[in-house]
C-alpha cells in the first residue's frame, strides 16, 4: 500500500468540500452509548475540526503499536531459508505468520489469514501502512465503535488473503504475494478503511504527500483500485494487488450492511449504510 495522505495536527491535512459529511461525530454527553436511536448519517454538517484522532481512538493506536512492535521484534529474530530459489534469511513471525497457499489453505492453517496483516516486508512497507491507518482509522473507529472497527479492519484483511488464494486456484495468478508466495502486510485492511471512508465521507478531501494536491477520498478509492486493477491484470505484485482488491471489496459490502457486525457489539447503537445524494463528486 502506498501512502496517500498527509499527517497534520488537528485536522490530519483533511477538510470537508461544501462542509457535506455522512459521518457522525463523538455523541454528546447527554447521549447514551446503547441509544438506539443514534445512527450513521444523522448529522450532516460536521467541522473538519470535528474528525476524530488517533488520540481520541484507543483501538487504533493499539493497531499502530502492535504493527510497530512485532515488526522492530521481528526484524531483530531472523531464520534462515534455504529454498530452491537460494538461502536467505526471514523474520521469525514472517516466517511462522506469513500468508501463503500451500499452509493457510492446502494445511488449514487459517489464523494465517489474520496474522499476515501484522507482519511488513521493510520500514517503508510499514510507514506508508502506518501512515494510511492512522489518517483513515480514527474515522471508522468512531463510526463503527472499538469492536465492530477491529473485526472490520481483520475481516478485509483476510478477505484480501483469501481473493488472493482463490485467483491463484483459478490460475489466474502466477505468482502469488511476495517471496516464495508469501504475502504479508496490512493493505488489505487499509483498502478497506479506505473505501469505508469514501462511502461514509465521500466529500472528505486529503492532501497527497507527493503530488501535493487535495483530492476527495472516493476519487482518492477510485484512484488506488484502478491501480490495483491494473496491476492484477498485467500480473505485477499479483497477490498484493489482490489482497487490495479484495480488502477493498469486502469493507464496501460490510460499510453497505453494517448490520453484518452487530453481533460484534450487541451493546452499540444500531448502524445504517450510509446515504448518498449523488451530490458529491467521484
Amino acid at each position: 500500500m502506498r501512502v496517500f495522505a498527509a499527517c497534520g495536527s488537528r485536522t490530519i491535512h483533511a477538510r470537508l468540500v461544501n462542509n457535506r459529511c455522512d459521518y457522525n461525530p463523538p455523541m454528546p454527553d447527554d447521549e447514551q452509548p446503547g441509544d438506539p436511536t443514534r445512527r450513521a448519517g444523522d448529522v450532516d454538517d460536521v467541522d473538519a475540526d470535528a474528525l476524530p484522532t488517533v488520540h481520541e481512538t484507543p483501538i487504533v493506536k493499539w493497531l499502530l503499536g502492535i504493527n510497530i512492535v512485532v515488526y522492530l521484534i521481528d526484524q531483530s529474530l531472523r531464520v534462515s531459508l534455504h529454498t530452491v530459489y537460494g538461502s536467505s534469511t526471514s523474520g521469525y513471525f514472517t516466517y511462522h505468520g506469513n500468508f501463503n497457499i500451500e499452509q493457510a489453505m492446502n494445511q488449514w492453517q487459517l489464523w494465517r489469514l489474520f496474522t499476515y496483516q501484522f507482519l511488513h516486508g521493510n520500514l517503508f512497507h510499514l510507514v506508508m501502512n502506518m501512515m494510511a491507518l492512522y489518517v483513515f482509522g480514527p474515522m471508522m473507529a468512531k463510526w463503527w465503535g472499538a469492536r465492530r472497527f477491529l473485526v472490520f479492519y481483520l475481516l478485509c484483511g483476510a478477505c484480501g488473503a483469501w481473493l488472493m488464494a482463490m485467483l491463484t486456484y483459478a490460475g489466474l495468478l502466477s505468482t502469488a504475494g511476495g517471496s516464495a508466495g508469501w504475502l504479508v502486510g496490512a493493505s488489505g485492511s487499509i483498502f478497506g478503511l479506505l473505501v469505508g471512508v469514501a462511502l461514509v465521507a465521500p466529500s472528505l478531501e486529503v492532501k497527497l504527500i507527493f503530488p501535493p494536491i487535495w483530492l476527495t477520498v472516493r476519487r482518492l478509492a477510485f484512484i488506488f483500485g484502478a491501480i490495483s486493477l491494473g496491476g492484477l491484470l498485467i500480473d505485477w505484485n499479483g497477490g498484493g494487488n489482490a489482497a487490495h482488491l479484495g480488502g477493498a471489496f469486502f469493507g464496501y459490502v460490510l460499510i453497505k450492511r453494517p448490520w453484518t457486525l452487530d453481533w460484534a457489539d450487541r451493546d452499540a447503537p444500531k448502524l445504517e449504510p450510509p446515504g448518498d445524494d449523488g451530490n458529491d463528486e467521484a
